[in-house]
């Protein structure tokens, strides 16, 4: 089935298109992928452009809200018993999955446990519900059940950790730990991937899948607050910036996010000016160095060398025109324990060169040529990538060349920690610093793609995961996050503040600190 904006599409790309189509998109949300779906299974959904997708599908027992608070979503109420560990959810009554399905607690119970299980072999699993007791011996196949979930009755359902664990509830906001019918799928250990398949609560259902093409939901009438107010979302799959940023212009998209090479000339245009909208994200851009797989790079000094050699600045003010503030640590301003000045090497080109040349490589002979990747089709990464390999080039005479990977290319790699060097971001799961410390960069940590690896680093981790004092806690990161800086795998350039043109007869849109909320009171009028 071809979807209906291949048609517009068609008109812009031939130059026929007319400069606004005002009644095009009636009651119909339109915004862009950047990337194929990779995935529309909520056990296993990692790339941010098919989370957009699977948000609108399903939902779990908690939500973030307009505030960035956890709050009661399928789950009408939640109580913490005293050991710290145990957490009880009474459910909504009378919820229905999309297909008429009555929703009971024991549909969480199976769900998660079969994100557990070995043969779906979900990261996402691995880093998100593995603190539920029992979780980690069921992702290794040593068992059969959760043992941490119990179903109370139909509407109660228990939940218990392995330990204290503070950013617990904050874990259970992420798909991993949504509700999905599962008896749709048929067969448990396959992936979510059929049309028929993708059957949630949430306000929305996907109608039509095309990997070239893009995706379009519909409103689902059983929803539990209510029909939406959308009649459709349609999701064009448009990976060159110049033929998304078209397709606004046309009316035939009517929300883009906006890439940093265009904002200044957007700014300076009297209409679109006044649909640009800011939103402040806790996410990193940066330069990671893997620790193992280019020789020589394992060597700490040299590591620090790049981090000196490295212009951020210069990066931020001229490349990224301003769009986003410059980082001054791992941790972005909205998560607990940031600081206004952490532990960061200084821009100073000598005293990179004096270390590259105590590290034995004077003018970064004998190191091999850097091979830094990118994600593709996003511009602004590739302006990154190139900025860093100039100052890396100019000042530490090493050759460089540049791999622009496909999202799914650069997870598989990343996994397999096969990526040499990126320019990429981090952006926050949830609001806590273990997402960015613990996840990012612990030792056995399934996200650390650059094979950071320090025993010290790891404790001090450790023991501020499982601790729930908040100055305890905070002190411990600072102390981790330091100790990351100094061993330079990681190089800090900027924060993220988002850039979206929003026609202004879009109307709803609520956001979050991780980004926007589900479309169910988003209106066109």
């Amino acid at each position: 089935m071809r979807l209906p904006w291949l048609f517009l599409l068609g008109t812009i790309l031939w130059g026929c298109a007319p400069k606004s189509n005002p009644g095009t998109l009636r009651n119909v949300l339109s915004y862009p992928m950047v990337a194929r779906t990779a995935t529309f299974d909520p056990g296993k959904v990692e790339d941010p452009d098919s989370m957009s997708i699977v948000q609108q599908v399903y939902e779990g027992l908690v939500a973030l809200n307009e505030e960035s608070q956890v709050a009661p979503c399928l789950a009408s109420k939640w109580e913490v018993l005293p050991d710290g560990r145990t957490y009880v959810f009474h459910l909504r009554r009378n919820v229905t999955f999309s297909n008429g399905k009555l929703l009971t607690a024991a549909d969480f119970k199976r769900c998660l446990e079969r994100n557990c299980t070995p043969a779906l072999a979900s990261h996402t699993a691995r880093r998100f519900v593995s603190d539920i007791d029992g979780a980690q011996e069921l992702l290794a196949g040593k068992s059969k059940e959760l043992a941490g979930v119990k179903v109370i009755d139909a509407q109660t359902l228990q939940i218990t950790t392995g330990g204290p664990c503070a950013y617990f509830l904050q874990k259970l906001v992420l798909p991993v730990a949504a509700v999905y019918d599962l008896q749709a799928l048929g067969d448990p250990s396959k992936e979510i991937s059929k049309i028929h398949e993708m059957v949630g609560t949430g306000p929305f259902k996907v109608t039509s899948v095309d990997r070239q093409e893009g995706v379009a939901l519909v409103a689902n009438d059983l929803y539990r607050e209510g029909r939406p107010r959308l009649d459709r979302i349609e999701r064009p799959y448009v990976p060159e910036a110049a033929t998304r940023l078209a397709m606004y212009r046309s009316g035939s998209l009517n929300n883009l996010r906006v890439e940093r090479q265009d904002l200044a000339r957007l700014e300076a245009d009297p209409a679109l000016s006044k649909q640009i909208h800011y939103f402040r994200r806790p996410a990193l851009w940066y330069f990671g160095i893997n620790c193992s797989v280019t020789p020589g790079f394992d060597k700490v000094q040299v590591r620090q060398a790049l981090a000196m050699a490295i212009n951020r600045h210069r990066i931020v003010s001229e490349i990224l025109q301003g769009a986003n503030p410059a980082a001054h640590g791992i941790l972005p301003p909205d998560i607990f324990g940031h600081r206004d000045s952490a532990k960061l090497f200084p821009y100073d080109p000598e005293t990179a060169r004096k270390l590259l040349k105590l590290a034995g490589y004077p003018g970064g002979k004998g190191l091999p040529e850097m091979v830094i990747w990118y994600r593709a089709n996003k511009p602004d990464m590739r302006l990154f990538a190139q900025a860093v390999g100039q100052d890396l080039e100019r000042n530490l005479g090493l050759k460089v060349s540049f791999k622009a990977a496909d999202p799914a290319q650069m997870l598989a790699a990343s996994s397999a920690k096969k990526v040499p060097f990126a320019a990429t971001r981090w952006s926050a799961d949830y609001l806590d610093p273990q997402d960015f410390l613990s996840v990012l960069l612990g030792s056995e940590s399934t996200a650390n793609f650059l094979d950071y690896r320090s025993r010290k680093f790891d404790d001090l981790c450790e023991e501020a995961d499982r601790n729930t004092d908040p100055r305890a806690r905070s002190s411990l990161y600072t102390r981790a996050e330091d100790l990351a800086l100094h061993d330079a795998a990681i190089v800090p350039i900027c924060f993220e503040r988002d850039a979206e043109l929003i026609a202004p007869q879009v109307h709803g849109i609520r956001n979050t600190l991780v980004g926007h909320m589900p479309n169910s009171q988003v209106s066109i009028r």
